[in-house]
């Protein structure tokens, strides 16, 4: 299962599963660019199973995740890719709702459905999570006005 699989990262990341011989179950909030992703793999000779959600509702990462089993059984390759760069700017000028909003992009909508799955994952032989970061975790004064950026990524990586 890859997140944001829409587009950039997320993409390759369905795109390289699928050469694998992976069946790839995509999720992203963007329906269009995930249906393209979806006809990609699929143009590969891969199976695919695309979901439409916003990983950031509290109650989508269980749907999303029971959807894929039904489709595709359990679940042994979670790739979290969810991200947002937004806001940039000093602290200080930053809006509140904004600094909630990313993080719930970039720490709540990758743990969720991470949280979803350990029952799932154990019916599976072997299994991974992959939580795709950023070294601005480890050197945030590295990109000045990044600093909810960094902050979202430090949280990820503190969920590994």
């Amino acid at each position: 299962m890859a997140t944001r699989a829409g587009r950039g990262i997320g993409r390759a990341t369905a795109l390289a599963l699928s050469d694998a011989g992976t069946p790839s179950i995509l999720a992203a909030r963007s329906e269009a660019e995930l249906r393209q992703t979806t006809e990609l793999v699929k143009a590969r000779g891969a199976k695919a199973l695309d979901i439409v959600a916003d990983l950031t509702n509290p109650i989508a990462p269980a749907h999303a995740v029971e959807k894929a089993v039904s489709g595709f059984g359990p679940i042994d390759i979670l790739v979290n890719n969810a991200a947002t760069v937004d806001p940039l700017g000093p602290s200080q000028s930053l809006d509140p709702t904004v600094w909630a909003a990313a993080l719930g992009v970039d720490v709540i909508a990758p743990a969720s459905p991470a949280l979803a799955l350990p029952l799932n994952m154990i019916k599976a032989s072997w299994w991974r999570i992959v939580n795709v970061s950023s070294s601005i975790a480890a050197n945030p004064r590295a990109m000045i006005g990044g600093n909810a950026y960094a902050t979202t990524k430090g949280g990820l990586e503190a969920h590994n």
